[in-house]
C-alpha cells in the first residue's frame, strides 16, 4: 500500500507541475510585449480665416512634432479639397517642430461657409486640423483684415520680426481706412489707404531693441467706413538660447547663451528626463541663474548620476528660451542622444 500511495503521489505531482507549466505558458502568450512609439503632437488644432472675399488666396501654418515615446514620429497629411493644398504632406520628427503650411485658393468658389478637414496619420496616433473660412460679398464698403491675429513666435532679443497684414474691401464702392497700434515696439507701413476690392499689404514690424525678454502683446486697430477690426499681436522675446546638449556617464549637460544685448537676471532652468523600461528613470533637475551677461554662456547639468535601461525623452527648459526636446536611449549609465 505504501508503494502504491507513493506512485499515486508521484503521478499527481507530475500532473500538477505539468498543469502549472501549461498555465504559465498560456499566461505569457496572452500578454505579448509591446514596443513604445512616438506620440503625435500638433498645435494649433484649427484655424478660422473668418470672412474672406471671392478669389482671395490665404494661408496659415501649424506645427507637428514628436511629443514623446522612444522613437521618431513619422506622419503623413491628406485632404480632399480642390481648393486646399498642404506642404509638406509627410515628414519625420525626433522632437523638433515641423512647420506645415495650409494654403487655400478661393478662385471659382461660390459664396458660403467651408469647413476643411485635414487628416494627420502617424505611427504615434492620428489627428485632424480644421481650416475654416466663409466667402462673402456685401453691397456696401466692408472691411476685411487677414490674418485675424499675428503671432511672431520666438524672436531673439535685438532682432526684428516682420509680418504682413492685408486690408481689403469685400463689398462694393470704395473703402477708406486707417491703421493704428497701441505699442511703441510695433511699426506699421502704411498707416492708411483705400481699397475697391484689392488687398492692400500693411507691413507690421516688431522692433525688439531696448526691450527686456518677456511675452509681449499688442493690438492693431483698423478703422474704416466699412467697419472696425482689431488684430491681436503676440511676441515671445527670447534673450536665451539653449544649445550644446550632451550626455556622459549618466548625466545630461546643456548650455545657455545670452543672445541678446542686455543682462538677464533670475533665469529659471530645468532638465527633465522621462522613460527607461517601465518608466523607472523619471527624473528632473532645476535651479536658477542669478545673472547672465550678453554674449556669455552658462553650463548646467542634472544633479545626480542616473542608471536605467531603455528609451528616454530629455526636455530642457529655460526662461526666455524655446524649449528643446530630444530623444535618446540609456544602457545603465551610458546615454546616447538621437
Amino acid at each position: 500500500m505504501t508503494h502504491g500511495k507513493m506512485k499515486i503521489y508521484a503521478i499527481s505531482l507530475f500532473c500538477l507541475i505539468a498543469t502549472a507549466s501549461t498555465i504559465g505558458m498560456a499566461q505569457t502568450a496572452s500578454h505579448p510585449q509591446t514596443t513604445s512609439r512616438g506620440l503625435l503632437a500638433y498645435d494649433p488644432k484649427s484655424h478660422d480665416f473668418g470672412n474672406i472675399p471671392i478669389g482671395a488666396s490665404v494661408e496659415t501654418v501649424f506645427q507637428i512634432w514628436n511629443g514623446g515615446g522612444c522613437c521618431s514620429l513619422t506622419f503623413s497629411i491628406s485632404e480632399n479639397y480642390s481648393y486646399v493644398s498642404v506642404f509638406p504632406t509627410s515628414g519625420t520628427s525626433n522632437g523638433e517642430a515641423i512647420n506645415i503650411t495650409v494654403m487655400i485658393d478661393t478662385t471659382g468658389l461660390p459664396l458660403g461657409t467651408y469647413p476643411c478637414e485635414i487628416d494627420i496619420t502617424s505611427d504615434g496616433g492620428n489627428g485632424i486640423f480644421w481650416a475654416n473660412f466663409t466667402l462673402v460679398q456685401y453691397p456696401d464698403p466692408t472691411l476685411s483684415c487677414i490674418p485675424t491675429s499675428i503671432d511672431f513666435g520666438f524672436v531673439p532679443n535685438g532682432a526684428n520680426a516682420t509680418g504682413t497684414l492685408y486690408v481689403q474691401n469685400i463689398g462694393c464702392g470704395t473703402l477708406t481706412y486707417s491703421v493704428l497700434k497701441d505699442a511703441s515696439w510695433l511699426l506699421l507701413d502704411p498707416t492708411s489707404g483705400d481699397s475697391i476690392g484689392e488687398a492692400d499689404p500693411i507691413t507690421v514690424t516688431a522692433v525688439t531693441q531696448g526691450l527686456t525678454p518677456n511675452q509681449y502683446e499688442a493690438t492693431i486697430t483698423v478703422t474704416s467706413n466699412g467697419g472696425t477690426q482689431q488684430i491681436p499681436v503676440t511676441m515671445n522675446l527670447t534673450g536665451i538660447r539653449i544649445e550644446g546638449i550632451t550626455a556622459s556617464k549618466g548625466k545630461i549637460t546643456a548650455v545657455l547663451t545670452n543672445i541678446g544685448d542686455k543682462t538677464i537676471n533670475n533665469i529659471n532652468w530645468s532638465i527633465e528626463i522621462r522613460g527607461g523600461i517601465f518608466r523607472l528613470l523619471d527624473h528632473a533637475t532645476s535651479s536658477r541663474i542669478l545673472s547672465l551677461e550678453p554674449n556669455h554662456q552658462y553650463s548646467f547639468a542634472t544633479g545626480q548620476t542616473f542608471h536605467a535601461f531603455g528609451p528616454i525623452t530629455v526636455t530642457v527648459r529655460a526662461d526666455y528660451a524655446k524649449t528643446l526636446v530630444i530623444q535618446g536611449r540609456i544602457f545603465y549609465n551610458v546615454v546616447r542622444l538621437i
